[in-house]
């Protein structure tokens, strides 16, 4: 499993089971039980905290990953088999989407 990798989940509750865009350092999943992933939802809202996904990404639909509603998840309720995934540039725009939904500012992250 690696950072940028689509998936399907079981999110459980009223999420159930859909995609998901793993989020989580690729070299650091081998040692967690859980991984940080952004859902993957066909209601497309256009909002700066989504991302638009599709075809080039392995979804048979346009989709959009919410960056606003992240979710831990264990590994065992995540897919081996992966459904496609992001591009560097593409997981720019996810980086982006994430720091816009958590407000964290580029003058925060300079010491």
């Amino acid at each position: 499993m690696r950072r940028g990798e689509l998936r399907y989940a079981d999110l459980g509750g009223r999420f159930g089971r859909r995609p998901v865009l793993v989020l989580t350092a690729s070299e650091i999943v081998p040692v967690l039980s859980a991984i940080t992933c952004a859902p993957i939802t066909t209601s497309l809202r256009d909002i700066p905290t989504r991302v638009p996904l599709g075809h080039l990404e392995g979804l048979s639909e346009p989709s959009e990953a919410v960056c606003d509603a992240l979710a831990t998840i264990p590994k065992e309720d995540i897919d081996t088999a992966s459904l496609g995934s992001m591009s560097e540039a593409r997981m720019a725009e996810v980086d982006r989407a994430i720091a816009r939904a958590l407000d964290i500012r580029r003058a925060n992250l300079i010491s």
